[in-house]
């Protein structure tokens, strides 16, 4: 199973100045394992766009 995960910048940027924080250990381990996948905004238009899809798909 994949999971999806979306970072946002006030997060990144925190991780980047405090490694050790919250936000920089959950940059480190999104970024380490292989089942979380980081979503760029491309991605995440796709996802939410075929949530819709199926939402619409379950009303008829």
């Amino acid at each position: 199973m994949q999971y999806y995960a979306v970072i946002d910048t006030n997060v990144l940027v925190s991780a980047m100045l405090r490694v050790q924080s919250v936000p920089g250990q959950l940059v480190n381990v999104a970024l380490l394992n292989p089942m979380l996948l980081p979503l760029k905004k491309y991605l995440i238009l796709c996802i939410k766009n075929e949530q819709n899809v199926n939402m619409r798909r379950k009303q008829v």
